[in-house]
């Protein structure tokens, strides 16, 4: 019976480690793969803990009767994490199995420089994954006897635009550690606006992401959960700070005009490019207009509209109004538009005048 050892950072886990895995396990007939993440990698410097990214793996492959975990390289009293070493001890255990070490291609082209690479190619199989138009060095692949998987793509996912919420292609069962611990880009989000303003964000960001799935918006999976989470963080800027960044993104912008509610929303999409180095149209469209909205809007950016002033946290029943974007999001949008200015006409005893949002009011509502 084969036994794949794999073994990484995991800063954090993502969707593309888990298809790897398991169409290595499929391609070795059913295999077990055992996850091993690295205490110390000797070419990367992780951000998180070494538990935290235990924690994460575990959340990642839990249910999966295929996977499991090992802490032998976090319970090392070495400073750096050895390859050679690791396979060394498994061989030890498991003296009856097949023992495959499954790499990435960006490994296959650095082995030559690992440590006893000679030694660990014989000590065990080399197994990688091959990535789309990614040129493999022949020359290693050769020398140590590599195999390759037959069917697989990588989806081209990164751990690090997971940490900088440039991509959420991980499981749910990560994304809420990293929330509940305040990992990666949370512990941004929440140093930038506070942890009550970051509670609404991330509340937002979830209402976001559902209602997106449910009305089956494939090409914005992901999208919705990341407008949600930045769109407030133009909240705590000055007045005055706020207009500057809000003129970055939008030039042509009269910001001195602006009510001040709405600098936010301007000044957001400059902050969502240098905190997070965020460079899709469809969610700098979304922040720009959560607040006042706008006529001729994106469904993501009604959508953003919407789970912002309807989000639970909110303190008022949004139940029915959820109901209605979920099962319909644009029918929903117009809802939560007439509800938001029915609102605002009680709160202020007058008719909106406030351009923008009478703008957007006039252009759904007939108004």
């Amino acid at each position: 019976m084969a036994l794949i050892l794999f073994g990484g950072s995991f800063d954090p886990p993502h969707n593309g480690h888990l298809r790897i895995a398991n169409a290595a396990s499929s391609e070795l007939f059913g295999a077990k793969v055992l996850f091993i993440p690295a205490k110390a990698p000797r070419w990367k410097i992780t951000e998180e803990s070494e538990n935290d990214r235990l924690a994460m793996v575990e959340a990642a492959i839990a249910g999966n009767p295929c996977f499991s975990i090992s802490d032998y390289e976090i319970k090392e009293k070495d400073d750096i994490s050895y390859t050679i070493k690791t396979v060394q001890h498994f061989k030890s255990i498991y003296k009856k199995e097949d023992l495959y070490f499954l790499i990435g291609a960006d490994e296959v082209n650095s082995f030559d420089r690992w440590k006893d690479p000679d030694l660990l190619s014989k000590t065990c199989h080399i197994l990688f994954s091959p990535r789309p138009g990614f040129e493999l060095k022949k020359e290693n692949i050769r020398r140590f006897n590599m195999r390759g998987l037959h069917f697989y793509d990588s989806g081209e996912v990164a751990s690090h635009d997971i940490r900088n919420l440039r991509s959420i292609d991980t499981p749910k069962t990560v994304i809420n550690y990293i929330e509940k611990h305040k990992l990666y880009y949370v512990k941004k989000i929440e140093g930038t606006i506070g942890s009550r303003r970051t509670v609404h964000s991330f509340s937002v960001a979830h209402l976001c992401e559902e209602i997106v799935r449910s009305n089956h918006l494939h090409s914005l999976f992901g999208k919705g959960y990341i407008a949600g989470a930045i769109h407030d963080l133009g909240k705590y800027l000055s007045d005055a700070e706020g207009r500057l960044k809000a003129k970055e993104s939008f030039p042509n912008l009269n910001v001195k005009n602006l009510p001040s509610y709405a600098v936010h929303q301007y000044s957001g999409v400059t902050l969502a490019k240098e905190l997070f180095g965020i460079e899709d149209e469809e969610i700098f469209d979304a922040i720009k207009n959560h607040c006042t909205g706008s006529k001729r809007m994106s469904p993501l950016a009604m959508i953003l509209y919407s789970a912002d002033k309807i989000e639970p946290t909110r303190g008022y029943d949004s139940s029915n109004l959820i109901a209605d974007c979920l099962h319909d999001y644009e029918k929903g949008f117009k809802n939560v538009l007439k509800a938001n200015k029915e609102f605002l006409e009680k709160k202020t005893k007058t008719r909106i005048e406030d351009p923008l949002s009478k703008e957007c009011f006039d252009y759904y509502l007939g108004e």
